[in-house]
């Protein structure tokens, strides 16, 4: 996708009200989310600045126990690998 800016992405993180349902929980998902995507944010920024390409996410909190932060970027960190494979893949 082509953004407004020269960011290479945006992020959405969702954690489901069905799943999660006081506001409380959603949050603290949420910010732990935020906080493991912020910390380990330079892996895809590099990778797409490097191919001059951007993308747009929305991730979505799709299980219904709540991990602690180092098992969240754990998870980032794969899900980063998949998706710089992706891209690889669709460029190649």
């Amino acid at each position: 996708i082509e953004l407004d800016t020269d960011i290479p992405f945006k992020v959405v993180f969702s954690a489901p009200k069905r799943t999660f349902r006081k506001a409380v929980q959603r949050n603290a998902i949420k910010r732990k989310s935020k906080e493991a995507f912020r910390l380990n944010k330079n892996i895809l920024e590099s990778h797409l600045k490097k191919n001059n390409t951007q993308i747009a996410l929305f991730l979505v909190y799709s299980t219904s126990e709540e991990f602690d932060h180092l098992i969240l970027q754990k998870k980032i960190n794969k899900l980063f690998d998949k998706i710089i494979k992706k891209l690889d893949e669709s460029h190649a």
